[in-house]
C-alpha cells in the first residue's frame, strides 16, 4: 500500500507537470514514473493496459528505453516483456519496480515520499 500511495503521488505530479511541458520535457525518470502510474492506474482500474495503451501509445517502447538509460535491470525485464505478461504479472512486480526506482528520486531532487 505504501508503494501504491508512493507512485500515485508522484505520477499525479509528474502528469501535472507533462500536461505543462510535454511528453519531451520529461527527464528519463519522470517518463518512467509517469509511464508506471499510467500503467498501475490502468491495471487497478480495469486489470488491463487497454487505458493506459490508450492514452499513450509508445508507453511500452520509452518505458523500456528510460529503464536501459536509468540502468535498472529489473524494469528492463518487465518492459522486455510482452504487453499480456505484464498483465498477468504486474502486482506481483509492483513493489519491486517501486523499490528500484524510489532511490533515484533523491539523485533526482525529487523528494516526495
Amino acid at each position: 500500500m505504501a508503494h501504491e500511495i508512493w507512485l500515485n503521488r508522484w505520477g499525479v505530479t509528474i502528469d501535472q507537470r507533462e500536461q505543462q511541458v510535454g511528453t519531451q520535457g520529461l527527464t528519463s525518470l519522470e517518463r518512467l514514473i509517469h509511464i508506471l502510474w499510467l500503467i498501475s492506474q490502468s491495471m487497478r482500474a480495469t486489470g488491463d493496459l487497454v487505458a493506459a495503451r490508450q492514452r499513450d501509445p509508445t508507453l511500452f517502447r520509452d518505458g523500456l528505453a528510460a529503464a536501459r538509460a536509468l540502468d535498472l535491470p529489473g524494469i528492463v525485464e518487465v518492459f522486455a516483456s510482452s504487453a499480456g505478461w505484464i498483465e498477468a504479472h504486474f502486482f506481483e512486480k509492483f513493489d519491486d519496480l517501486c523499490r528500484e526506482l524510489q532511490p533515484l528520486r533523491l539523485i533526482a531532487g525529487t523528494d516526495i515520499h
